[in-house]
């Protein structure tokens, strides 16, 4: 047998791992609980003026999953192409610096093909939306 204790619970487990949770201190939680909830239509009431009901409002712009695709895309654009710059510079940095290293030289060229390759994957993944979206069109 296993005794496990997290905080003011303890968690017996036996060998066919049946579980028994002994709660030390949870009943007041429990009586907390349902006061909670049953002041909640009070509370809203006097809050909302009488309304129980509220609206959470939508924080994207798209309506639609090609506009959800799409703004997502640009967001990920916006990110990942200025992040490739700087590893462009990073690198330009790291060829400056090597001083005739040749294993500065090679994480240069590694950094420089990595950025040019992420370019490339933000670009084509763009493309293949504006793909996607012409045969969803039709």
């Amino acid at each position: 047998m296993q005794i496990i204790k997290i905080n003011k619970f303890k968690i017996t487990i036996t060998k066919n791992m049946n579980f028994k949770i002994k709660f030390k201190k949870i009943i007041p939680i429990i009586i907390l609980l349902i006061i909670g909830l049953t002041f909640y239509h009070s509370v809203f009431a006097a809050l909302g003026g009488g309304e129980t009901s509220f609206e959470l409002p939508n924080p994207l712009t798209a309506t639609t999953f090609e506009d959800l695709v799409s703004s997502i895309a640009t967001w990920f654009e916006l990110i990942m192409v200025p992040l490739a710059t700087i590893m462009i510079l990073y690198a330009a940095f790291l060829f400056m610096t090597s001083g005739g290293d040749e294993e500065k030289i090679k994480r240069a060229k590694r950094a420089i093909t990595w950025a040019v390759v992420g370019v490339a994957i933000v670009l084509i993944g763009a493309g293949f939306i504006t793909l996607i979206k012409s045969f969803l069109s039709k």
